[in-house]
């Protein structure tokens, strides 16, 4: 069981739209940039292959570090699909959409949400401190959003500004406008340590 999970545990990566004090080697970010099930975001964020064997370990009494190795990256979804009203925190119809099926998602999964941290990027349009407070507001606004309507727990919001640019040779970019979104599943710290 330890071995299949750890060979299972080995490819699990999840963020969705943001990065919070973890570094960039230390995730696996799919790209979400078409509006997805909330099933699809859930094997994104909790692939079957480690979900399974990790419920299996949890049931039988152990606690996240117990249940095998460390996974080593955490998984995630960057996205753009969280839109806001232009030079706002203020999400759109969009993003409410998008955020209720993540929050879907997230629901049919808690056993395995140990965190989630939320990220917001700004494109290099704008100086680094309006960026920063710009990103830190919208990933507050998805964090209170989710929080409020899903009482989802465990979240933390961090505003990255322009800082890591997706697409660092167009910094002016609007695939650089993001939200990501990364999961750290039991036995795994936020931060990305064990």
């Amino acid at each position: 069981m330890k071995t299949s999970l750890m060979r299972s545990a080995a490819v699990v990566l999840f963020v969705l739209g943001g990065q919070a004090a973890l570094a960039d080697d230390d995730r696996q970010l799919q790209d979400v940039d078409a509006m997805k099930s909330a099933d699809d975001l859930a094997n994104v964020l909790f692939p079957p292959e480690v979900a399974g064997p990790l419920r299996a370990c949890l049931s039988n009494g152990e606690k996240g570090n117990g249940c095998g190795p460390v996974i080593p990256s955490r998984p995630g979804i960057r996205t753009s699909l969280v839109t806001f009203e232009r030079g706002s925190s203020k999400l759109s119809a969009q993003g409410r959409e998008f955020l209720d099926r993540l929050a879907a998602a997230l629901s049919k999964n808690r056993d395995l949400l140990a965190s989630l941290t939320i990220e917001g990027h700004t494109d290099a349009t704008g100086g680094r401190t309006i960026n920063k407070k710009i990103s830190k507001d919208r990933a507050d606004a998805v964090s209170a959003y989710l929080k409020t309507k899903f009482n989802i727990s465990n979240v933390s919001a961090v505003g990255k500004g322009s800082d890591s640019l997706k697409d660092p040779e167009n910094p002016n970019s609007g695939v650089n406008r993001r939200i990501e979104f990364v999961v750290a599943l039991p036995g795994q710290k936020a931060d990305g340590s064990n």
